[in-house]
C-alpha cells in the first residue's frame, strides 16, 4: 500500500506535441493530471493523450486548478479522453484566441477567463452564448434574455456561465450531458428548464438556482431524472407531444448540418418549445386547496414538488382541487407553460 500511495504521489516531466515541457502528476496506474506549471509556458499548445515515464504510460484525464493561469499561450487543442477542467486552468492568457475541446468532458470550471477566446464578442452566438467545440463556456447578460433555446450538439454547460443572467426560461438539448456547478447563480428571474434529452444530463451542485425552477421533461422520463437527482427542483412531465424527446426516432444530432459553435445555420426552436403559452387559467387559494377557473376547455395536470400527480382536472369554468399539504405545487396543461404555485395549509 505505501508503494502505491508513493507511485500516486510521483510527478515527472514529458515533451508535448507541441514542443513544451510540461510536468504531470500521476493520479492512478493508469492516469495523470496537469498540476499547476512553474515554468513559463507560451504560443501553440498541444496536450497528447497519453504519456509515457519510463516503461509507464498514463492517460491524461484532468487539467488542475490554475494549471496554466497567466501564461503566454496563443492556441490550444487538449485530447480526446480528457475529463475534467478545473478553475482558472487557462484564465489570463490574454493572447489565447483559439480552443479546441474534446468530446470526453464530463465538467468544465471557470477556465477560460480573460483569454482573448472568452473576451472576443466575434465568438458569441446571435443569443450571446459563447460555444466552444460544443460546450457553452460563457454568455453576455446584455444579449441572453428571455427564453432562449441551446444548440443541437450541445455536450456540456461549464460552472457559473450564467452568472446574474436575466433568463427566464431555457429549453436544453438532448445531446446535453452535464450541467455545470451553479451553472445558473443569482439567476432571479429564471422560472422554468425545458428538457428534451430522454437521458437526463448530470449536474453539479446547486446547478439551478433555485428548488422552485419548473424543470420539465420528455414524458415518460420522470422516474430516470429523478434517479439523476433532478428531483431536488420541481420536476414536471410534458407529454403534450411539443418536446422532441418524446419521440424515440427523434435524433438532433443526426443533423449533419447542424454545428453547435454556430447555432445560427439552423432554424430556432423548429419544435415550437420557445413559443409555449401562458397557462389560460388563475389560481386563487381557498382552505385545504386550490380553484383553478379557465374560461376555454383545457386538461389541467397539478404536481408537487418531485413529480407526483396529486390531481388532474378537465376544467371549464371553475374547479376547486384539494392539496395534500403545505408546498409548492405546479399546474401544467398541454401546450402551456407551467405554473408554480405556493399552498400554506
Amino acid at each position: 500500500m505505501a508503494a502505491s500511495l508513493a507511485a500516486m504521489a510521483q510527478t515527472f516531466s514529458a515533451t508535448v506535441p507541441s514542443g513544451q515541457t510540461l510536468t504531470f502528476s500521476v493520479t492512478s496506474s493508469t492516469t495523470v493530471q496537469i498540476p499547476m506549471q512553474t515554468a513559463w509556458i507560451s504560443g501553440a499548445l498541444e496536450i497528447p493523450a497519453t504519456v509515457s515515464n519510463g516503461s509507464n504510460t498514463y492517460h491524461v484525464t484532468a487539467i488542475a486548478m490554475a494549471a496554466f493561469n497567466g501564461k503566454g499561450l496563443t492556441s490550444l487543442v487538449l485530447p480526446e479522453g480528457l475529463k475534467t477542467i478545473a478553475n482558472s486552468a487557462f484564465s489570463g492568457n490574454n493572447n489565447l484566441a483559439s480552443i479546441t475541446l474534446p468530446s470526453t468532458l464530463t465538467s468544465i470550471g471557470t477556465a477560460f477567463n480573460g483569454t482573448a477566446f472568452f473576451n472576443n464578442p466575434a465568438n458569441l452566438s446571435a443569443d450571446g452564448l459563447l460555444y466552444c467545440s460544443g460546450y457553452i463556456i460563457g454568455m453576455n447578460n446584455a444579449i441572453t434574455q428571455g427564453h432562449i433555446v441551446v444548440a443541437d450538439g450541445t455536450r456540456g454547460i461549464a460552472d457559473n456561465v450564467f452568472l446574474r443572467s436575466p433568463l427566464t426560461a431555457i429549453t436544453l438539448p438532448a445531446s446535453l450531458r452535464f450541467v455545470g456547478s451553479g451553472a445558473f447563480p443569482l439567476c432571479n428571474h429564471l422560472d422554468s428548464v425545458i428538457m428534451l434529452g430522454s437521458t437526463p444530463p448530470t449536474h453539479g451542485q446547486g446547478a439551478l438556482p433555485s428548488a422552485s425552477v419548473v424543470v420539465s421533461v420528455p414524458c415518460g422520463t420522470l422516474a430516470a431524472y429523478r434517479s439523476a437527482g433532478w428531483g431536488v427542483y420541481a420536476l414536471v412531465e410534458d407529454c403534450s407531444g411539443n418536446n422532441p424527446g418524446d419521440d424515440p426516432g427523434d435524433d438532433p444530432g443526426d443533423d449533419p448540418g447542424d454545428d453547435p459553435d454556430n447555432p445560427g445555420d439552423d432554424p430556432v426552436d423548429p419544435n415550437g418549445i420557445a413559443n409555449l403559452e401562458p397557462l389560460p387559467a388563475s389560481v386563487a387559494q381557498v382552505p385545504g386547496g386550490i380553484v383553478l377557473r379557465s374560461e376555454q376547455p383545457l386538461q389541467c395536470v397539478i404536481s408537487d414538488m418531485v413529480g407526483r400527480v396529486v390531481a388532474q382536472v378537465n376544467l371549464l369554468g371553475s374547479a376547486q382541487v384539494p392539496l395534500p399539504a403545505s408546498g409548492l405545487y405546479v399546474v401544467s396543461a398541454a401546450g402551456c407553460k407551467p405554473l408554480k404555485v405556493m399552498y400554506q395549509k
